[in-house]
């Protein structure tokens, strides 16, 4: 995948997943780019192994 040297992440996901985090983001009285970079400096900032945990974490909640 193509990285430019711009600060912009561009990436396509799934239509019903973009406005369900949408809404949720609204309830929270949050924005995509403040939701985005707290989860993102977590990621960076967490041990490599709870990084993946969480990761695993995350994607078996997405099966449940």
């Amino acid at each position: 995948m193509a990285r430019g040297q711009s600060g912009r992440i561009v990436l396509e996901i799934d239509v019903d997943l973009k406005n369900a985090i949408y809404a949720r983001l609204e309830e929270d009285e949050s924005t995509l780019r403040t939701w985005f970079i707290i989860r993102a400096r977590e990621y960076v900032d967490s041990p490599r192994k709870t990084a993946i945990q969480l990761s695993m974490k995350d994607l078996l909640k997405k099966r449940e």
